[in-house]
Formats: structure tokens, C-alpha cells, sequence
């Protein structure tokens, strides 16, 4: 019994001298374990607040991991892409059909002009062009001047040279824009009528010799 009250006095000493040391450790630190932690923490640039992006360090095994998850992303879109552009064209071949009566199929003018509009939507340029240019004359439907600038815009804007070639005479003249209120902006005209001629286009040719005789 002597030995197990020894034994009991010897835990309780040594719980009180642990209990004392911390107790001093705090009054010369002024800080507790837990705020000791955080100093810690914070000291190591590891605050617990979020970091950003590119300063997270990251395991080996997770950037391969987050490597493969964007593989898949991309992998995804390109192939969401690749559907679009081939609903799109088939969309587009259905509208040059009613335009055209290509494929022994009724000319519909009006069904030609929504074809060409669900197709340029979807992204495709020749139809965003041939859109514009329904709009602007007036055929399948009414003219439409914004929409006709709009769409013929955005096919100049992917690449398509015709699309470039009417954008830039209509942002040239003056009187046609303020007629049909679109911008003047003849800066920006000759960019787009020189890369329709740089892609082959005869008439933005003819174009650039009237604007840089």
C-alpha cells in the first residue's frame, strides 16, 4: 500500500510540474498550445486560411491526378466540339437544300433562312455568312440590317473571307453605316477587306484599289 500511495504522489507530482512548466511557458510566450500552434502555422506561410491556386503545393499523386482530370475536361470539350461542328453542318447543308432545291428537295426560302440561323448559332461560319446575307437582302424572311451586320460580323471575325470582305465596305462608307446604322469605322474596314484579299477574294482586290490609290 505504501508503494502504490508512492507510486500515486510520484504521477501527481510530475501532472503538477507539467501543469507548472506550461503555465510559465505561456506567461513568457503569452500564448497557449493552441495559439502557439497557429503562430507556428502562420510562421510557415501555412495559415489556415484558403491559399490561391497557384501557391497550393500539391502531392505527386494529386497534380497527376488533377493532370488527368483535365485531360478528361479537354478531351470532353474537344469532342463536344467536334458533335457541334458536325450538327452544324449537317444543319447547313439542309438549309443550302431549301435554298438551292439541291437533293431534289422543295426551294423554301423561309425554312433555308431558320436552317442557316440554327446552324450559325451552333457555330458554323458559311452558315453565320449565308445567314447574314438572307438577312441582308431580304430573302426567306424580312430584312434585317442588325441582324445582317451581326452574323456577317461574326463570320468575318472566324476567318470567312466574304463575310470579311462585305463587314468592310460596310464599316467604310460613311453613308451606308449612318443608312443602316451600323459603325463607320474605316480603320477597322481596310483590316478586314485586306485579310479577304489575302485569302483570295476578287472583290476585296478590287476594293483595296479604290482605297489605297
Amino acid at each position: 500500500k505504501k508503494k502504490e500511495k508512492f507510486a500515486l504522489y510520484e504521477i501527481d507530482t510530475k501532472k503538477k510540474a507539467e501543469e507548472q512548466q506550461t503555465k510559465q511557458e505561456v506567461r513568457s510566450t503569452g500564448m497557449d498550445d493552441e495559439e502557439k500552434t497557429l503562430s507556428d502555422a502562420a510562421k510557415m506561410g501555412a495559415t489556415f486560411k484558403a491559399k490561391p491556386a497557384d501557391k497550393v503545393q500539391l502531392s505527386k499523386e494529386e497534380a497527376e491526378k488533377l493532370k488527368d482530370q483535365e485531360a478528361i475536361a479537354a478531351a470532353h470539350k474537344e469532342w463536344d466540339d467536334l458533335m457541334a461542328r458536325q450538327i452544324s453542318n449537317a444543319i447547313a447543308v439542309r438549309g443550302n437544300s431549301h435554298q438551292t432545291g439541291a437533293g431534289r428537295i422543295e426551294i423554301n426560302l423561309v425554312k433555308s433562312r431558320e436552317k442557316f440561323k440554327e446552324a450559325a448559332d451552333l457555330g458554323c461560319g458559311e452558315s453565320m455568312y449565308r445567314y447574314g446575307i438572307m438577312c441582308l437582302l431580304g430573302e426567306g424572311g424580312d430584312v434585317s440590317m442588325q441582324h445582317a451586320y451581326s452574323y456577317l460580323l461574326s463570320a468575318a471575325n472566324v476567318g470567312h473571307p466574304e463575310a470579311q470582305w462585305r463587314i468592310g465596305v460596310m464599316l467604310y462608307e460613311p453613308e451606308y453605316a449612318r443608312e443602316h446604322g451600323v459603325p463607320s469605322d474605316p480603320v477597322k474596314a481596310r483590316e478586314f477587306i485586306t485579310k479577304a484579299a489575302e485569302q483570295g477574294s476578287l472583290d476585296a482586290y478590287q476594293r483595296m484599289a479604290v482605297l489605297y490609290r
